[in-house]
């Protein structure tokens, strides 16, 4: 007679990759200022702050969360302010759990811009081990900033661990 045998569930073996992935702000919200026309000109000033920070993975375990901020403000003028807050999902590309980040940090830039500006800036990345790998950004266009003219790209890169079923 065949001797029958228990299936074992199979072992989960943890391996070390990374989450790569780019997310546009296609439109800034205006928030303050007397209206939302980021009027850049020689002469004129303005302020830029991007942050992503918090990172968490998600409850599924399949994706990481990172809250973004990204500002302009009008240093000149009437202060015309935009803002766009809100947390990123980057989904794992891997059928696996994410388990914990390797070595990555938070990511910070303020900066200013001075004069005519309505084209896509490449902003510097200096932190170590930052959780975004490139910047670009756009503060100004023809007309209302708010509604497209303002954008932001950030490109994430992301060291993770995971269990992978085998």
């Amino acid at each position: 007679m065949p001797q029958l045998r228990k299936k074992m569930p199979q072992a989960k073996r943890e391996s070390l990759g990374a989450l790569d992935y780019t997310y546009t702000i296609a439109e800034v919200p205006w928030v303050g200022g007397a209206d939302a026309d980021v009027y850049t000109k020689p002469g004129r000033y303005t302020a830029i702050r991007i942050e992503a920070n918090n990172l968490r993975i998600g409850d599924d375990r399949k994706s990481i969360y990172v809250d973004v901020t990204y500002e302009v403000t009008e240093l000149n003028a009437n202060c015309t302010q935009l803002r766009w807050f809100g947390p990123v999902r980057i989904p794992s590309p891997y059928d696996s759990e994410i388990t914990q980040f390797v070595n990555v940090t938070d990511f910070s830039l303020k900066t200013t811009i001075e004069g005519v500006n309505q084209i896509w800036n490449d902003l510097p990345v200096n932190t170590p081990n930052s959780c975004v790998s490139s910047v670009r950004a756009k503060i100004d266009g023809m007309g209302s900033d708010d509604l497209g003219n303002a954008q932001l790209e950030l490109t994430f890169h992301i060291p993770v661990r995971f269990k992978q079923a085998h």
